[in-house]
C-alpha cells in the first residue's frame, strides 16, 4: 500500500472531456478542530455543536434500530424523532 505525505497526494485527477475545478486540498478532521478552536477562541458557536452531534447520534440509532427488521425505512422527523418501521407499510 502506497505511503502519502499529506491529505491531498491520496486523492487523484481523471482527465478527460470534462471540466474540474482547481479545489485546494485541504485535511478535513484538521479543518474542523481549526473550527472548534477558532470558535473557542471567538467565543462564537462551532457549526457541529453538541445539540448537532446529539441529532446525528438520534438518527443513527434510529437507522441502527430499523436495520433489524428486514426491509425497513429508516423513517426519522426532526419534531417527532424515530418512527415505527411498522408505520411505513401502514401507510401505504
Amino acid at each position: 500500500m502506497p505511503e502519502y505525505d499529506s491529505y491531498g497526494d491520496a486523492l487523484t485527477l481523471r482527465f478527460g472531456d470534462i471540466y474540474v475545478p482547481h479545489l485546494e486540498m485541504q485535511e478535513p478532521l484538521r479543518l474542523e478542530c481549526q473550527h472548534f478552536v477558532d470558535c473557542v477562541a471567538h467565543g462564537r458557536r462551532p457549526l457541529s455543536d453538541g445539540r448537532n452531534g446529539l441529532a446525528v447520534l438520534r438518527v443513527l440509532e434510529c437507522c441502527s434500530n430499523h436495520s433489524t427488521v428486514k426491509g425497513a425505512w429508516c423513517d426519522y422527523d426532526l419534531r417527532q424523532g424515530c418512527i415505527d418501521p411498522g408505520a411505513r407499510s401502514r401507510r401505504l
